[in-house]
């Protein structure tokens, strides 16, 4: 019997276009460097290692829960 293992999705794309806002836009909401931004954003899932204080900068800019940057699929 094989398990169904859970794909990760990054959600951040989708909540800047509901709010309309850039991955610059949210760089500088969050004072963080575009880059590393960028590379979270364009990712397919949040990468793993990414520290639990860019995550929550992350949520308060977009002003959703930890758990809603990323959903299970």
């Amino acid at each position: 019997m094989m398990l169904a293992v859970a794909e990760r999705k990054n959600r951040i794309p989708d909540l800047l276009k509901l709010r309309g806002l850039t991955v610059y836009a949210l760089s500088k909401k969050t004072q963080m460097p575009y880059h590393q931004v960028n590379r979270i954003v364009t990712s397919p899932a949040i990468p793993d290692g990414i520290e639990y204080k860019t995550l929550r900068r992350l949520a308060e800019a977009l002003e959703v829960k930890l758990d809603q940057l990323e959903t299970e699929e």
